[in-house]
């Protein structure tokens, strides 16, 4: 028995099999096209949001500009009151000349009691019991000394000391009037201004 057929068919010669086929690639196409659209349609709703604020800002904006547009139109049309500006000129002025001149006084109110102090500690220093003052005035620009002495020469003697002192050092007398009353100690009045010893 002869054979007549040869099987020619071999496994290598059938084509391979595709794992991509028609259906895949169209469910992953049109996966693709759903994730697009889902991705454009949060960018759209996100540049609306945008754009939602970005018109709130810009009327703010506008209200602001407007605002202040209307205050400087408004400081640009005020005018200052020239004669209510002038009296707050004068009481300022007032105001500071008060208190400069109060300073000044407070200083001289110390000056004065520190010098009278200073004063009265030398005529105490300078006193020998020999002279007695029953009235003295000093100030800036006038001395007045009234009192009683034992002897006349004693008065040359406590005015020599006296100008010693730091407080009626320089310090010149204009007149000097002297008086003895019957039985009584010899009364003088010492002055550095000229008629004040008849005063």
């Amino acid at each position: 028995m002869s054979k007549t057929r040869v099987n020619l068919f071999s496994a290598s010669l059938l084509p391979p099999k595709q794992r991509l086929t028609f259906t895949r690639l169209a469910a992953l196409f049109g996966l693709i096209i759903l994730l697009g659209a889902a991705a454009n349609g949060l960018l759209w709703y996100q540049n609306q949001q945008l754009q939602t604020q970005l018109a709130q800002l810009r009327t703010q904006t506008q209200t602001a500009e407007q605002q202040r547009d209307g205050l400087q139109l408004k400081l640009q049309q005020h005018q200052a009151d020239a004669a209510l500006q002038a009296q707050v000129t004068e009481q300022q002025q007032e105001l500071r000349l008060k208190t400069l001149l109060l300073h000044e006084l407070k200083q001289r109110e110390q000056l004065k009691s520190v010098g009278f102090t200073e004063k009265l500690q030398e005529l105490a220093d300078v006193s020998d019991g020999k002279i007695w003052l029953t009235r003295l005035r000093f100030d800036e620009q006038a001395l007045r000394f009234e009192g009683y002495s034992d002897k006349p020469a004693e008065v040359p003697a406590w005015i020599g000391r006296l100008s010693q002192t730091e407080s009626f050092k320089g310090k010149s007398f204009a007149s000097m009037t002297m008086e003895r009353g019957e039985q009584q100690p010899l009364a003088f009045v010492l002055t550095s201004e000229l008629g004040e010893a008849t005063k």
